[in-house]
C-alpha cells in the first residue's frame, strides 16, 4: 500500500499565505501531494485560480474556503470544501464575511490612532499594498517603511 499525501488547508497570498496558487501547486507536485485545496480566509480567489490551473498538473483539486465567524465574542474558523463557484448566495455570503473582517482592521487602526499620533485612519484607508505579498492590509500598513520608524520612535500620545 502506497502512502497518499493530502493537503486540504493551504493559504495563498489571497489571504495570509505567501505563495501564488501556481507556486502552491508546483510545490505540492514536487512533494508528491495527490489531493490539494487552497482554503483562504473569506475569499475563493485562490481556490478558483487553483482550479483554473489544475488541468496543467497531475494533482486532484478540491475547491475550498476558510470562513471566519464569531460567536460569544470568539473567532472561529470553519472550513468548507467542494464549494460551487456558481452558487451566488454562498459567494455573496463569503464576500460579506470578507467585508466584515476588513472592518475589524479598520477598528484596529481606529483604536491605534487614539493611542499613537503617527497612525492615521485616512492614511490607512488610502494605503495600497502589493497583494502578492500575502497577509492583511493592516499588517502591511503597520509594517510600511513610512509608518514603522514613527512607531519605533515611540511617539505615543499620553
Amino acid at each position: 500500500m502506497s502512502k497518499k499525501i493530502v493537503d486540504l488547508h493551504v493559504h495563498s497570498y489571497y489571504s495570509d499565505g505567501s505563495n501564488s496558487p501556481l507556486e502552491i501547486i508546483e510545490k505540492a507536485h514536487e512533494n508528491d501531494v495527490e489531493l490539494l485545496a487552497i482554503a483562504d480566509h473569506d475569499t475563493i480567489d485562490g481556490s478558483s485560480e487553483l482550479m483554473n490551473i489544475s488541468q496543467e498538473h497531475d494533482i486532484n483539486i478540491i475547491s475550498a474556503v476558510e470562513i471566519d465567524t464569531r460567536h460569544n465574542n470568539e473567532n472561529f474558523h470553519i472550513l468548507a470544501y467542494n464549494i460551487d463557484f456558481n452558487d451566488r448566495i454562498f459567494i455573496d455570503y463569503i464576500n460579506g464575511i470578507r467585508g466584515i473582517m476588513d472592518e475589524y482592521s479598520v477598528e484596529l487602526i481606529t483604536n491605534m490612532e487614539r493611542d499613537y499620533n503617527i497612525i492615521n485612519l485616512n492614511e490607512y484607508r488610502n494605503y495600497i499594498y502589493d497583494r502578492s505579498l500575502g497577509g492583511w492590509k493592516a499588517l502591511h500598513y503597520l509594517l510600511n517603511p513610512l509608518v514603522i520608524p514613527r512607531l519605533c520612535r515611540g511617539t505615543q500620545n499620553v
